[in-house]
């Protein structure tokens, strides 16, 4: 996608901004319009196909705009990396948060790539899963990988996208640092973990503490839900503390903190970081189950009309979910120092026991 020479300002002008629901009179020719670097969520020129209710927080298109705005209100058009030869024009994009950060983008593009005629290239624009269904909307990319089952359903209700497979699963995972202050014991349910994070934070608020993104991730919505779950109060306590970070830099940030600090990840992410050296103090306390499953699906927007880009971003959406690609799934981060897959594959929603973080750590070089 070409980057507009001057970018827009971030705040645009009401007349190109959703306003009242539903949106009325805003038809107009969007085919000369080169989007900036970042882009407002609420811009009109990423709702010409459909004015879609996951451009608000929680869904409520009838909210005060000032209020429900998805965490951030701007998402980014430019791609983060790109896979195959330079001299090759790029063909589509792909969408995603986290895993493109751990290099499995990477491997699976280049497959790809190699496989159907090395005559292109594939790009990879960064932003977390709600943002990444907005940038698929706008049609910044043309394949989105997201962790949002009711937002995915939401969209294809809505009639502009759909679920073309399940790619792979990533896992959230609650880890921690060393110190441990709560004594947390590895391998318990992630609501009594929780709980007793959250206890022993109430009577030390300057020795236990939690990350939170607060972001509008999925991670984040994760994150909120299990604590309602578990029972616990975040209203006004000053033991949350709140840092809008990607996943890689979220953990890189709790590794300095002094404290005792707590926050959710995902297991993907949590690896690379241990592979890097980056976060030597950090472990896994809870890890495992249904309620941790993070499962990424391939989407595409059925709006756009028929091209070349489209038709081979439909094809790798597909080809996700092949033998081939499966099989770069299960094998990726295995021959890594702690020899442990990041992912499952699409009809794996666990890791084995032998798989699992929280029995290996005094064993393995996770830490």
């Amino acid at each position: 996608m070409n980057v507009a020479t001057t970018p827009e300002p971030s705040l645009v002008q009401p007349t190109q901004r959703l306003g009242a629901w539903p949106l009325r009179g805003t038809q107009r020719d969007w085919s000369n319009f080169v989007p900036p670097e970042r882009i407002d969520v609420l811009h009109l020129w990423i709702a010409r196909f459909c004015q879609s209710k996951l451009l608000y927080r929680d869904n409520n298109p009838r909210a005060d705009l000032v209020d429900s705005l998805t965490g951030s209100d701007e998402i980014s058009t430019t791609d983060k990396e790109t896979y195959g030869n330079p001299c090759h024009p790029i063909l589509f994009r792909i969408g995603n948060g986290g895993a493109g950060y751990t290099g499995v983008l990477k491997v699976l593009a280049e497959r790809y790539i190699e496989t159907h005629g090395s005559d292109f290239r594939i790009g990879w624009v960064a932003n977390h899963s709600r943002h990444t269904q907005v940038a698929l909307l706008g049609d910044v990319v043309q394949v989105a990988l997201t962790y949002e089952p009711n937002n995915e359903d939401t969209a294809i209700e809505e009639g502009w996208a759909r679920r073309v497979c399940r790619a792979f699963n990533d896992h959230f995972i609650l880890v921690g640092s060393k110190r441990n202050a709560a004594k947390i014991e590895p391998g318990i349910v992630i609501t009594e973990v929780l709980r007793a994070i959250s206890k022993r934070a109430e009577s030390d608020s300057k020795d236990t503490i939690i990350h939170t993104k607060g972001d509008g991730s999925a991670t984040y919505f994760k994150e909120q839900k299990l604590l309602r779950a578990a029972g616990v109060d975040t209203l006004h306590v000053s033991w949350m503390h709140t840092h809008r970070l990607p996943p890689y830099q979220a953990l890189e940030n709790a590794a300095k903190e002094y404290l005792s600090v707590y926050l959710l990840t995902d297991r993907a992410t949590y690896l690379t970081a241990k592979r890097d050296g980056v976060i030597p103090d950090m472990r896994v306390y809870a890890e495992g189950g249904e309620e941790l499953l993070n499962p990424c699906a391939a989407l595409i927007n059925t709006m756009v009309a028929s091209s070349p880009s489209q038709v081979a971003a439909v094809d790798f959406a597909e080809w996700l979910s092949s033998t081939e690609a499966q099989n770069i799934v299960e094998q990726y981060g295995k021959s890594w120092d702690h020899g442990k897959a990041l992912f499952t594959v699409a009809e794996q929603e666990d890791f084995v026991s032998a798989d699992r973080l929280t029995g290996s750590q005094k064993d393995m070089p996770l830490n």
